[in-house]
């Protein structure tokens, strides 16, 4: 265990110009894919422990800051999701690997898609948390009114945030979605200036993509899941996600929302491991039913 720990190793990387940080923690089976963490708006390198603890030492884990996340390079928004995928790539070129098990959040799940279809030869399994091709009207304006916001610096920052992607009902019925408040509120009212641009780049960028291409989907395994009251990505968005790739999985976890991965962590990472070692996902607790594609 101790050479383990010894061997983590960290490095920023370059790619056309943006610095970005990685993180490999090696891992006992080489036979094994390593796995790769894609994270959400604030879920930055060091949000990936648990998950990070619960493969290893068995597989090697890699966790990325993109370019415009954590510590990395602010990254403008007119650098869309072709270039973070380009990131992802570089990123298992400087680690040595052909293919790897992808877990991606929010976010980070818009990104693995379309690394998915560029480079779907270097996937062998990706789940994606909370996902959907486009930015329905609705959901568009709040989102450009939150931002013109808090550009304008009149927004109660923190609150706005937590209200896209906390639903009243998780606050309400499950006491570790209530733990999961107090964290990100108060990881969200100690954000740099720089931070918040960051963010505020990333959102528009979200919202200037391309929807994502339903008609020519990543040929890869895939699981598609969020949480059974998720209001920021619905359900029916993440579905819609899965029936287009063949042979994809779909469900929802139970008492949680777009931030199930936190609020119901045991049953998140059940389903993804189960999935990435081709287990059936059938006993897997707190989720709802499987739909398979």
């Amino acid at each position: 265990m101790a050479n383990i720990q010894a061997e983590i190793e960290n490095c920023v990387l370059v790619h056309e110009g943006f610095t970005f940080h990685v993180r490999s923690l090696p891992g006992l089976d080489d036979d094994l894919p390593p796995v790769i963490c894609i994270g959400g708006a604030f879920q930055s390198i060091g949000y990936w422990k648990a998950t990070a603890d619960y493969f290893q030492p068995q597989r090697r884990v890699l966790l990325v800051d993109l370019p415009g996340m954590g510590e990395s390079d602010w990254l403008p928004h007119s650098y869309g999701l072709d270039y973070l995928a380009g990131c992802i790539e570089s990123c298992l070129d400087w680690a040595g690997c052909e293919t790897v098990d992808i877990l991606a959040a929010s976010y980070g799940s818009l990104v693995t898609y379309r690394f998915a279809q560029l480079y779907p030869h270097r996937v062998q399994h990706m789940a994606l948390v909370g996902v959907m091709a486009d930015f329905e009207e609705e959901h568009r304006r709040l989102v450009l009114e939150h931002l013109d916001r808090v550009e304008r610096d009149e927004a109660d920052f923190a609150e706005e945030v937590l209200e896209f992607l906390v639903s009243q009902t998780v606050r309400r019925r499950v006491r570790r979605g209530r733990a999961v408040v107090r964290v990100l509120r108060k990881q969200l009212e100690q954000l740099s200036a720089e931070e918040i641009n960051k963010y505020v780049d990333n959102t528009r960028r979200l919202l200037n993509h391309e929807p994502l291409d339903l008609m020519n989907p990543p040929r890869v395994p895939a699981l598609v899941f969020t949480g059974e009251h998720d209001h920021l990505t619905k359900p029916a968005w993440n579905r819609e996600i899965a029936a287009a790739i063949p042979g994809s999985i779909f469900t929802t976890v139970r008492d949680a929302d777009h931030l199930c991965h936190l609020e119901q962590f045991d049953t998140a990472i059940d389903l993804v491991s189960c999935f990435f070692d081709d287990h059936s996902l059938a006993d897997v607790r707190g989720r709802t039913d499987l739909e398979r594609f």
